[in-house]
């Protein structure tokens, strides 16, 4: 577990691609099969990307671009680019190398590198960032963002009403704001969400993520809160990966906290990597103090955080 002093999200921007798919339209199910799984997952609809216009790259650079735009910052001032996804346009270089040169940020002493992680890692970005704000960088640019129309079956159940696509730009910079970390991996379970290297769909086995969710998540709650010294009614509000609809009910129910657990996956489904930041730049409304982040799920791995503050500016951007 960590702490952290400094570190603050001052922008969030979240895009999402162009294609918008109606679940009730799709047509590969009956209509009472339609119902029943819209009803258990909770999403109506979702955008992906439209590959014949539109690439990763294209979302991020988007992102970036209105980033920059609200913040009014030098380009020289940034001092790294970190990109959390498992869906990078190609097999090398990094993305994060190749957003450095197309946004022409500087040369000299910049970071820019991958985090290969899902559902999990938005926090892992944000901690990482926070390392780097620990030991002197001013500014960062997080990006997270996952293609995961890529690797998904349209004949299979499990998967074909649940997934979206879309990135998000997050602007961290060095100032005062504490932080608190915790983090747990259970690698026996990495072939329960998978896709195999060199093409292939999306595999995941549901009755066991399930069983993963509720047996852990709650646990990591309880840890953290501990770790921070905060009781969970000091908290404003939770942003937990948006992995289904039952699920999240669930938890809100199991954890107490009801009215604060955040929900937004009638319309943008699960978004892996993104679904926090996506989360945040469509629900926040005001200021908040004592925030929770969790991200879990392919792995398994869960991590979670509190902030202090989310007082950031955020943007939605539909793609056109």
């Amino acid at each position: 577990m960590q702490k952290f002093q400094r570190g603050k999200i001052v922008h969030i921007c979240s895009v999402v691609p162009s294609k918008k798919i109606l679940n009730s339209q799709i047509d590969n199910f009956d209509e009472k099969d339609k119902k029943k799984i819209i009803k258990q997952t909770g999403v109506e609809q979702r955008y992906v990307l439209d590959k014949e216009k539109e690439k990763i790259s294209d979302l991020y650079l988007k992102a970036a671009d209105e980033t920059l735009k609200i913040l009014a910052w030098d380009k020289d001032s940034i001092d790294a680019i970190i990109v959390v996804s498992q869906s990078n346009e190609f097999r090398f270089p990094a993305m994060a190398c190749y957003l450095q040169g197309i946004l022409n940020l500087r040369k000299d002493n910049f970071l820019a590198f991958d985090v290969n992680l899902g559902c999990s890692g938005y926090v892992y970005g944000l901690n990482i960032a926070y390392n780097y704000i620990a030991n002197g960088l001013n500014r960062i640019l997080l990006f997270a963002g996952d293609i995961s129309s890529d690797v998904v079956d349209f004949n299979a159940r499990d998967t074909a009403f649940l997934f979206g696509d879309g990135v998000s730009c997050t602007a961290i910079e060095n100032k005062a704001c504490k932080s608190y970390f915790s983090f747990k991996t259970l690698g026996e379970g990495y072939d329960c969400i998978i896709a195999p290297y060199g093409g292939g769909y999306m595999q995941m086995k549901g009755v066991e993520v399930f069983d993963f969710t509720l047996k852990h998540l709650p646990l990591e709650f309880e840890k953290i809160l501990k770790f921070s010294c905060l009781k969970k009614e000091q908290l404003s509000r939770l942003y937990f990966h948006q992995a289904n609809s039952f699920l999240l009910s669930y938890l809100e129910e199991k954890l107490d906290v009801k009215g604060k657990l955040l929900n937004n996956m009638k319309n943008f489904g699960n978004t892996s990597s993104n679904s926090i930041p996506l989360l945040i730049s469509d629900t926040k409304d005001k200021d908040y103090e004592n925030v929770m982040f969790m991200g879990f799920g392919v792995g398994f791995s869960v991590a979670t955080c509190i902030l202090e503050f989310l007082d950031c500016s955020c943007s939605l951007i539909y793609k056109d």
